[in-house]
């Protein structure tokens, strides 16, 4: 997974929610995918130091995409599961990679 967020993994992960806001499947996978992405111990500092680095570029645009994902597909346990799961880990599961101001 580490190589997936290094290579620009989380970026598709984004884009993929983005292009396709309305399809439920597409929101509850990609969540999950990243969830997974953004959870994954890359076994060395080196690695989790650049995997942060990406996220903490890209957390704003990643908090506002699962929130719209999670508002757009409200009665979903699935999306909601893996969008709060993701937006945790974001907020201070693993580390504050999103300010409490973008959540909101």
């Amino acid at each position: 997974m580490v190589k997936a967020a290094n290579a620009g993994g989380i970026t598709a992960i984004v884009a993929l929610l983005n292009a396709h806001r309305d399809s439920e499947d597409v929101q509850q996978f990609a969540c999950g995918a990243l969830n997974t992405v953004l959870r994954s111990d890359p076994g060395s500092d080196a690695d989790r130091y650049a995997k942060c680095l990406e996220v903490k570029a890209e957390a704003c645009g990643i908090a506002e995409t699962v929130i719209a994902a999670l508002n757009a597909h409200r009665g979903s346990e699935a999306v909601q599961l893996h969008g709060c799961g993701a937006l945790a880990y974001m907020s201070g599961g693993g580390g504050v990679l999103v300010s409490a101001e973008v959540l909101r």
